[in-house]
């Protein structure tokens, strides 16, 4: 599963590398207060298995979060994810997107921001409509 099908299946909004306070990097992640959650390292990719990273980062990064950090990682080893790495309290985490319970669980411990949706109603067209008339007027 890649970033964006993960993002489209749980509405999750997804940070292009321009737009992000954090390290660059040439890959759209999922970040949040805590961190971010990207797609596994080429590297490290299992052969028909699909896992990504939760990266659990002090942001910005000269913050003192280490309280936050630490139970974010508690969090993690909680909901089964496996622990790549830990430096002090960042720390890398493998979890399974396919994976409800697990992926929830990510997006929770990042912090990260849902997207927006609305579904549009005939009446929120016709008071829309309605608005636009009574705006011309002043525009003029």
């Amino acid at each position: 599963m890649s970033i964006a099908e993960f993002a489209d299946r749980y509405r999750v909004k997804i940070t292009t590398p321009r737009s992000r306070p954090i390290p660059p990097d040439s890959e759209d992640v999922i970040e949040g207060k805590a961190g971010m959650i990207g797609e596994d390292f080429q590297q490290d990719q299992i052969h028909g298995r699909s896992r990504m990273l939760l990266h659990i980062l002090a942001t910005p990064r000269n913050a003192s979060m280490e309280k936050r950090l630490f139970s974010r990682s508690r969090a993690a080893d909680a909901a089964g994810f496996q622990l790549k790495v830990r430096s002090g309290a960042e720390s890398v985490w493998y979890f399974d997107p396919t994976s409800a319970p697990q992926a929830k669980a990510a997006i929770e411990i990042v912090g990260a921001r849902k997207r927006r949706t609305v579904t549009v109603t005939p009446s929120m067209l016709a008071h829309l409509a309605s608005a636009r008339q009574k705006a011309k007027p002043l525009l003029s």
